[in-house]
């Protein structure tokens, strides 16, 4: 038992979705490591009077439905879900990524779930993911999921408004790293900021490119996990806003996750990484996209709230970290530095480098909470 996670059960409920008395959440729980946080989660909509429709899958009960998933049991899931969006109000997923590898038609079979339950459905509510680590595999990743899910969101917030303004304003973006130089269009949109209301961790600003402008090439620097194959040094070379060429440790694999669609090849999002106590990869999307001076260059869908038109199944956030140790980097917004090796160049940006970002009455609540952990 962690008390500090009846903490983050309650930001979730709270905070992140603001579920009302009355409405209804859906509890959807993958892997054993989320059972605790989602038993919590379930005991605080008690208490505030709250309707929960749940569902707890084990990690084989899950891998032994999408190995063996044909055409009836993939129809029944995608009804049956959308039949509880009817009457939910906001969603909580608590996920532990699969390691097991899908083949083509079992990984077409999960990218139609994806879009005609997730991006039909789920998107269009409120919802929040999270992913609990296993404590005993790694601890070091679990204290940095603890205390990373129990930061100010709201300084947080605060910080990230100039970046949001400049984004808006901006026309083009470049960005130079180790085997990298990008430059692409981003006038017109929007831009987001994510603190805490869709993914716990948080810490992200986004937008999108044009989707036909992006030109130049990137290599992401550290390893990203897709239908549960790693791939390592993931290379694209575009022209005209397409992938035209596209290598990593598994090209052949790579490439398939790119012919998923026409959208596939083609970016949805464009993001900067700001959570102060996230520093390392750890191969799950949830953290790494997170992590302090990196960006992600996302293949496939864009979302709705910052859209560019395109659509897929995919939507794939490969990091780039720049920080020094990384290999460092460069990212100019119209002719202007932005960030070098991870940190924010412009005065009226530096509030969201690290040290900006933790303050000390935060440090000294995670100090509390910490003391209150039983092992």
């Amino acid at each position: 038992m962690d008390l500090r996670l009846k903490k983050i059960a309650k930001n979730l409920v709270d905070t992140s979705l603001a579920v009302k008395s009355g409405e209804t959440l859906i509890v959807q729980v993958r892997g054993e490591d989320q059972f605790e946080l989602g038993q919590y989660v379930i005991e605080y909509c008690k208490v505030r009077g709250i309707n929960v429709i749940s569902e707890f899958l084990t990690m084989k009960q899950f891998d032994d439905f999408w190995q063996n998933v044909d055409d009836k049991g993939l129809e029944e899931i995608i009804q049956r879900e959308i039949g509880w969006y009817k009457k939910a109000d906001a969603t909580c997923i608590l996920r532990t990524e699969s390691k097991t590898a899908l083949n083509e038609k079992q990984a077409k079979a999960f990218n139609r779930y994806m879009v005609e339950v997730h991006q039909n459905h789920r998107l269009k509510k409120r919802w929040v993911l999270t992913k609990v680590p296993n404590k005993e595999e790694n601890k070091e990743l679990y204290e940095t999921y603890i205390n990373s899910c129990l930061l100010d969101y709201s300084k947080m917030s605060k910080a990230m408004n100039n970046l949001v303004f400049l984004l808006k304003k901006g026309k083009r973006v470049r960005i130079v790293a180790p085997n990298t130089d990008l430059e692409f269009s981003i006038e017109g949109f929007s831009a987001i900021k994510s603190f805490g209301e869709r993914n716990m961790p948080d810490g992200e600003i986004y937008t999108v490119p044009v989707r036909d402008s992006v030109n130049g090439y990137i290599t992401y620097n550290i390893p990203s996990r897709q239908n549960g194959i790693t791939h390592e040094n993931v290379y694209f070379e575009f022209k005209d806003g397409k992938i035209v060429n596209a290598f990593s440790n598994h090209t052949k694999e790579l490439n398939e996750v790119l012919d998923t669609d026409e959208g596939a090849r083609y970016i949805g999002e464009f993001s900067f990484g700001v959570n102060p106590l996230i520093l390392n990869p750890y191969n799950n999307i949830l953290y790494d996209e997170k992590i302090s001076g990196s960006i992600h260059f996302t293949p496939g869908n864009a979302y709705e709230r910052c859209d560019n038109g395109n659509r897929s199944a995919i939507h794939w956030d490969l990091v780039q970290i720049q920080r020094k140790e990384y290999g460092g980097g460069e990212i100019w917004i119209d002719d202007v530095l932005i960030r070098k090796d991870g940190l924010f160049v412009p005065e009226n940006l530096q509030a969201l480098n690290p040290e900006n970002l933790i303050s000390v009455a935060s440090q000294k609540q995670t100090q509390q909470l910490n003391s209150q952990s039983l092992e």
